[in-house]
């Protein structure tokens, strides 16, 4: 966790007057609180992963299928030009 006050004396031990270390330790706030996850983001990202995951799921089931079906058309095909070569 950041300790802002921490911060601050840290600053003001290396010379920055305690306005501008207060400033400074401000916008590092600031920063932090457009860049962080929230718990509720994360959430919410899980949702939309597990939902991305049951859509692929269902492509790629549905890819088995009709790969599946064209193979079998062209088994029964293959199976016909063969007897009809066997046969002349």
């Amino acid at each position: 966790m950041f300790n802002a006050l921490k911060y601050i004396k840290t600053l003001e031990g290396v010379g920055f007057p305690r306005e501008q270390a207060e400033a400074q330790v401000q916008l590092v706030i600031e920063s932090f609180q457009e860049n962080v996850a929230t718990k509720s983001d994360v959430a919410d990202l899980k949702s939309e992963m597990s939902q991305v995951k049951s859509d692929l799921k269902t492509q790629i089931a549905e890819v088995k299928s009709d790969l599946v079906i064209r193979l079998g058309g062209l088994i029964v095909v293959s199976t016909g030009v063969l007897s009809f070569l066997i046969k002349f």
